[in-house]
Parts: C-alpha cells; structure tokens; sequence
C-alpha cells in the first residue's frame, strides 16, 4: 500500500468503515481483485471500488506525457469493465486527501452508492 493508500485507509477507518476478509457492508478491502485489474480499496458487497489518484500518474492540467497517456487510458478501460461488471467506481485524486474535510467528502461519495 502506498503512502497515500495509507492516508485514504486511515480516512475510511475513521469514519467507521473498517477493514475485513468479509463481512457487513461497512467492511473493505485493500488491493482487491476484480477480473484481470486489482482495486485499490473494495466495497465487495456492495461493488463500490475506490480508486486512488496520484499526482504525478493522473495529472488533470497541462501537457502530458506518453507515459502518462497511457495510464489515463488505462484507468478509462479499468472503470469501462468495472462498471460494465456492476461495479460502482469513486476515484479519489491525491489533491483532495488532505483536506481537512476529507473524510466527510469519501463518506458522502461511499453512502451515495451503498444500497439500503
């Protein structure tokens, strides 16, 4: 897990979701595989996917470079075959992590999605 999967694991913890190999709706898991592609945390009884963005790789102003390209279109085909599977996709941009209200704003995204 990187750094920043380390800040968006402690937001969620903090906020009541807690991390398990199963359970209630309220439980995720890190690096969970769907298919061929592996998610950075997973909602499984919900298909809720949350997806962290670094900086560098998803870069969303200026020129970027064919590396980078290559990752936005692959992120593009991940979220296609996720939801084309049923899933629900959060993508979490690292820019927004550490704001203050951070853990309010992934609460209000994951409650969005989770079925009652």
């Amino acid at each position: 897990m990187t750094s920043l999967e380390t800040k968006v694991a402690d937001a969620l913890c903090s906020i009541g979701f807690n991390v398990a190999n199963d359970g209630p709706a309220n439980t995720w898991r890190p690096q969970f595989k769907v298919g061929r592609y592996r998610l950075d945390f997973a909602f499984p009884n919900n298909k809720i996917a949350i997806e962290v963005d670094g900086s560098y790789w998803h870069k969303t102003m200026g020129s970027l470079t064919g590396r980078q390209l290559v990752q936005r279109e692959r992120d593009l085909k991940k979220n296609v075959v996720l939801l084309n599977k049923g899933w629900k996709v959060i993508r979490v941009h690292e820019r927004f992590v550490g704001m203050p209200d951070f853990a309010e704003l992934i609460n209000n995204s994951i409650l969005r999605f989770i079925e009652v």
